[in-house]
């Protein structure tokens, strides 16, 4: 005989409901100190994520920034070392020094003295009867995408100068294709220049290693026509080690221009054996870092023009340079600016 189903009553079914809505309500608790837990945990996570990647993002750009220093001190350095190597130079030897380009308002005269003679000697080659006098500007040591833009923003016709690609300013060959008119800046072996640019020519180089670097600079800079050098004092004053560069830089489709970082150069007698035309720098510009010195240097340089028809003037794109060249404008209003590639194309 079957079991007789209990019937449920109203008291069992409020027990039932109670029983339901505690269970209901623990669940709810639960799950409520749970999704506080997460939003604690969340927040706590969130906040020791970020803090420690502000933490590396500070870091980085701390290093980024380190970096930008070492490498504008190095430019600078670079630049002072350079002069404090052609300056030294020029003390060792007081008669050669009597013919060097030397910067000091006490050596004007010697300068023009010089430059006369040159005048004479390359006239057919360098100037044209009744023209203006001519003023090359050559930027040296460009490196870096900020020395590019300041010297695309001068709207002046300057030459700049550019390192070989290193592994410290990898690019210059690229930023070499921005302008028409350009050159390379060679380093090479200083008397007095404890920083050497890497693959530096050194007048024990053989000729195998210079004709190495001559013909990665023409891979690189397929267009460049002229090189001057990057400090080179002991370089340039040695004969054997010019006569090895020169017919390689010939070879390879290059003019070397003479910086002048040493009275004891040998650079004319070499590059007049093998039929060139000797092209060199007649002034400095940025031996000090002083707006008002620079100007006066641009004066001479305009002078210089004047007597001899043309003139070579070297800086750096330093801050200060930049700023005088930016206010030269009534002082250059006497000669034609020109990129060294112009000047070259009337010594052909």
């Amino acid at each position: 005989m079957a079991r007789k189903r209990r019937k449920r009553t109203k008291k069992d079914s409020f027990f039932s409901s109670k029983k339901y809505l505690i269970l209901s309500l623990l669940i709810f608790i639960i799950l409520f100190i749970l999704g506080v837990l997460g939003v604690y945990l969340y927040k706590l996570g969130f906040s020791t994520g970020y803090t420690e990647a502000l933490h590396k993002s500070q870091s980085s750009i701390a290093a980024i920034k380190k970096k930008e220093k070492d490498a504008l001190k190095h430019l600078t350095d670079t630049k002072l070392s350079e002069i404090e190597d052609f300056e030294k130079n020029a003390h060792k030897t007081a008669a050669s020094a009597a013919s060097s380009m030397s910067e000091s308002s006490s050596s004007a005269k010697r300068v023009l003295k010089h430059k006369e003679y040159k005048k004479r000697k390359h006239a057919t080659y360098l100037l044209h009867k009744g023209q203006r006098p001519k003023l090359v500007l050559i930027l040296d040591d460009v490196a870096y995408r900020y020395q590019v833009n300041a010297i695309k923003r001068l709207g002046l016709k300057i030459t700049p100068s550019f390192f070989p690609p290193t592994p410290r300013h990898p690019n210059t060959w690229k930023y070499a294709k921005e302008f028409r008119h350009y050159m390379i800046h060679l380093p090479m072996e200083a008397t007095n220049f404890p920083h050497e640019e890497y693959n530096t020519l050194h007048t024990n180089s053989s000729k195998e290693f210079i004709e190495r670097v001559v013909a990665s600079l023409r891979e690189r800079f397929p267009h460049a026509k002229f090189i001057n050098n990057h400090t080179g004092s002991k370089f340039t004053a040695d004969a054997a080690a010019m006569n090895r560069l020169i017919p390689l830089l010939n070879k390879y489709g290059f003019i070397f221009v003479d910086s002048r970082t040493t009275p004891n150069t040998v650079v004319k007698s070499v590059v007049e054996k093998y039929g060139y035309p000797y092209i060199a720098r007649n002034i400095f510009l940025d031996n000090e870092q002083n707006v008002s010195y620079i100007r006066n240097q641009l004066k001479k340089a305009v002078h210089i023009a004047k007597r001899n028809g043309y003139a070579i003037a070297i800086g750096h794109p330093h801050q200060k340079t930049l700023q005088a060249l930016a206010r030269s404008k009534d002082i250059l209003k006497d000669v034609q600016l020109i990129y060294i590639d112009d000047l070259y194309t009337k010594a052909k």
